[in-house]
């Protein structure tokens, strides 16, 4: 679906991997893995990234892949650990926040926010 959301959309400056967090943070620790073989980390410049952890939250390995970068999407399913995780990244602000009611009819809903890395 996301191939052919691209090709649609002429879309050619996105790269594709489906990756977990423990290789994400391998990735960037220099790990090398065969379905990346046609990518080379090191030549991104990523100021961006994306977590949308599990009901129980971000693990502190990942927090610390986070703290790399300077800004943080982060979309939460849990709001007591979506407190404790923004808590642990006191280095961050969140600039923006979300809710979404996917759920109606029951007491789940989704947090989307939008941080930044405080400058110290």
């Amino acid at each position: 679906m996301l191939n052919k959301s691209l090709l649609v959309n002429n879309i050619s400056n996105i790269e594709i991997a489906r990756l977990n967090a423990e290789e994400v943070i391998e990735i960037f620790s220099g790990r090398k893995f065969r379905r990346m073989h046609d990518i080379d980390i090191n030549t991104y410049n990523f100021s961006h990234i994306l977590v949308d952890p599990p009901r129980s939250g971000l693990d502190l390995d990942v927090i610390n892949l986070v703290n790399n970068f300077e800004n943080l999407i982060y979309v939460s399913c849990n709001p007591d650990t979506y407190i404790r995780d923004i808590k642990l990244l006191n280095n961050f602000k969140v600039e923006k926040l979300a809710l979404f009611d996917q759920f109606a009819n029951t007491e789940h809903l989704e947090i989307v926010s939008i941080l930044k890395k405080i400058n110290q």
